[in-house]
């Protein structure tokens, strides 16, 4: 059953539309935004929820051409004026660029990756994670069914399909991936594909504030068939260095708690403003050719999701970069960071003895 928060979202990605094909007004239906949101005509049907939210979005300039006796129902129309500088105003609050959101729920410590982390989480992904085969398949697909269709027998919904029944299995142990499953996830994604792809060439690092309606609108639509985490597998498939991914622990690590039953569009706003703040410091010291948003994606999934040590990496190469490069050989120092790996980044309080090697360092 829809709600108001996802009448409004809907209302202000409309407004984005206008606004970006240069109209100057916008007549709006109330039937036309709800059968965008979804529900009408049906039992699920919140009419006067969907007229409450178009009269509230209603500033100076703005005219009621149709209202019926009620004041509620399928034909009230709303002329709007455009552009609409105040209408993300509520939004901006929550904006993730750059400040993070007060939500002190965090379930895992998180930090920023270096790249010797990055480099170690790496080593880790490839050698506990035979999920990563069906990743690789999977965006070679949707690369070859954008590119060559006429060379593939498979559909989009089809390639995002092997990604979906592997990445997102624990959804799909309580829900099944039926004809009829198949069938929502095809429609769905045949309405928002193309919005999905002007993302694709674009990195993270160039998300901004103008592209939150239709960042908001798209996770919203596939929420509703996917849920949360299987959304973002969908969005990253079609825009792999735009939409970062999460599940569940990485959303409590960055503060971005992922909530059943309503939707997290805005949640996941705020997720991608932070990935997007590592993209920035880290855009200076890895390749270009390096897709920056999977690799903060497989740090996070070492580090939260299975709770994976990729501090010692850090350890060797700050060591033996710093400190200890003119005075003892390389294989020396990895020995003693082996037994003693808790003097790395994040281990700050505890009360240990210095190692043997520092204690005597003349």
């Amino acid at each position: 059953m829809p709600k108001s928060n996802e009448f409004r979202e809907a209302l202000l990605a409309i407004f984005a539309e206008a606004i970006t094909g240069g109209d100057s007004f916008l007549e709006l239906k109330a039937n036309d935004l709800h059968r965008r949101v979804g529900g009408y005509p049906g039992p699920q049907s919140r009419m006067p929820v969907c007229c409450g939210v178009m009269r509230k979005e209603m500033q100076a300039g703005d005219t009621i051409i149709e209202e019926p006796p009620s004041g509620q129902g399928a034909n009230f129309t709303i002329r709007y004026s455009l552009p609409r500088p105040q209408s993300l105003q509520p939004i901006q609050p929550r904006s993730p660029l750059p400040a993070y959101a007060a939500d002190t729920r965090r379930r895992q410590p998180h930090h920023a990756p270096s790249v010797d982390e990055l480099a170690r989480a790496r080593e880790l992904f490839e050698q506990n994670e035979p999920r990563d085969l069906f990743y690789r398949v999977a965006t070679e697909l949707v690369r070859l069914v954008l590119e060559n269709p006429s060379q593939v027998r498979l559909s989009m919904t089809e390639a995002l399909a092997v990604l979906l029944q592997t990445w997102n299995k624990v959804y799909y142990r309580f829900h099944k991936f039926d004809a009829a499953h198949f069938k929502e996830l095809e429609t769905t994604l045949h309405a928002q594909e193309p919005a999905a792809l002007t993302f694709r060439s674009r990195k993270l690092e160039t998300f901004k504030e103008s592209d939150f309606p239709v960042v908001l609108r798209l996770y919203t639509a596939f929420e509703r068939v996917l849920h949360p985490v299987g959304a973002v597998k969908t969005l990253h498939l079609l825009a792999p260095g735009f939409f970062p991914l999460w599940d569940d622990k990485i959303a409590a690590a960055y503060r971005c708690r992922i909530t059943p039953k309503v939707s997290n569009a805005e949640c996941y706003v705020q997720f991608m403003g932070k990935v997007r703040e590592e993209c920035m410091r880290l855009r200076d010291t890895i390749p270009q050719e390096v897709n920056v948003v999977k690799a903060i994606d497989e740090f996070n999934y070492c580090c939260h999701a299975k709770n994976m040590d990729v501090r010692l990496k850090f350890f060797k190469g700050f060591l033996t970069r710093v400190l200890f490069s003119d005075l003892i050989c390389r294989e020396a120092l990895l020995q003693r960071a082996r037994q003693w790996p808790a003097f790395a980044p994040g281990c700050v309080g505890r009360k240990r003895a210095a190692p043997p090697l520092l204690a005597t360092r003349d």
